[in-house]
């Protein structure tokens, strides 16, 4: 596959996983905007989700790798947090794992994220793509409804 081949592939596969935490997101009622389509490329949160007096900056990161892994640099996960502090919104990301016809969304807060992150970066000496994987999220778009209600 060729450079710009492989560019478009992720680019697809970002679009296809934004799609279905906005479609997920909305179904929560949650009223979603898309940063990437109303500012260009936002490198630190992908979508904006709006409801009531919850507001939540997404970034969201999307695989096709069989193992379900995602990048996700220490340094990045601390921008979101701070971004989304001086905006006034909670932080998350969603993980969306696309295989085999199977769509997967997880979600977890940046601190989470954080902490895991830190520890795989403290752990793999040498440049690490992948920081964490699927299997190490258990909160789905019900389990974010409730988390958020508790909040």
């Amino acid at each position: 596959m060729s450079g710009s081949s492989v560019a478009k592939s992720r680019q697809d596969t970002g679009r296809m996983a934004e799609a279905a935490v906005a479609q997920a997101l909305g179904g929560l009622g949650f009223s979603v905007t898309n940063l990437n389509e109303l500012v260009g490329n936002c490198p630190f949160g992908d979508l904006l989700a709006r409801r009531g007096h919850i507001r939540l900056m997404i970034q969201v990161k999307g695989t096709t790798t069989q193992e379900g892994k995602f990048g996700t640099p220490p340094h990045r996960v601390r921008a979101l947090q701070r971004l989304s502090t001086e905006l006034g919104c909670q932080a998350f990301y969603a993980f969306v794992h696309l295989a085999a016809g199977n769509t997967t969304l997880r979600f977890a807060t940046a601190a989470v994220v954080a902490v895991l992150a830190d520890a795989e970066e403290a752990r793999y000496k040498g440049k690490n793509r992948y920081h964490v994987t699927i299997e190490q999220f258990d909160v789905d778009i019900c389990g974010l409804g409730r988390v958020l209600a508790a909040s």
